[in-house]
């Protein structure tokens, strides 16, 4: 099962620190960074990932309801039965629950803080999807 990771472009270090954690879980990771190149069409390969992947880790953040490429993931997820209860929306930076559209939250969010570290939430959506492998 691969997982997209969706985030606003300032959250970039958190992201990064997602993926590394998820890889080591053993699940297959979609992170842009790693599979865009120089020269290829950014939104093809995106659209082609997103209809690849089965799952979606979304970073809400303080910056991220400003992110139309976060809306245009959700939108797809939403909208695939692929996707159908395995869409992860995680809390960093101290993002209030408001920050995350009303329709993922049927979804168990998912607070990163000074109480509950990245490596947990990590733990969490990696024991969610092998399990369900």
């Amino acid at each position: 099962m691969k997982i997209f990771i969706s985030y606003a472009e300032g959250d970039a270090a958190v992201a990064r620190r997602l993926v590394e954690g998820l890889r080591r879980e053993g699940l297959d990771v979609w992170y842009d960074r790693d599979e865009i190149f120089p020269g290829d069409n950014w939104a093809e390969v995106a659209a082609g990932a997103l209809k690849e992947c089965q799952a979606m880790a979304v970073i809400f953040s303080p910056r991220a309801a400003e992110s139309q490429s976060i809306q245009r993931d959700v939108s797809f997820a939403l909208g695939n039965t692929r996707y159908r209860r395995r869409v992860f929306p995680i809390l960093v930076e101290g993002a209030a629950p408001e920050v995350v559209p009303w329709v993922l939250r049927q979804y168990p969010l998912i607070q990163v803080s000074e109480d509950r570290s990245l490596a947990e939430a990590v733990k969490q959506i990696a024991g969610s999807l092998l399990a369900a492998v």
